[in-house]
């Protein structure tokens, strides 16, 4: 149950990170207005608002691999 904890305080500090990461990279393409993270099942969700339009995307990688 602690590591749960723990995993989850993790995953929300590198949501955090990589959605401003994001926004500061890409601002002139649009912002990130959601950003969730789960590293143990690789699984990543980032709700965009593209510039320019009205509407928000939702992007759903289902398994992603960090490699060196």
């Amino acid at each position: 149950m602690v590591l749960a904890m723990m995993r989850g305080m993790k995953n929300n500090a590198l949501a955090l990170s990589l959605k401003k990461y994001i926004n500061d990279k890409f601002s002139d393409i649009g912002e990130v207005l959601e950003c969730t993270l789960d590293t143990q099942a690789g699984e990543l969700e980032l709700k965009l608002r593209l510039s320019g339009e009205t509407a928000s995307v939702t992007l759903n990688l289902d398994r992603y691999e960090i490699v060196k």
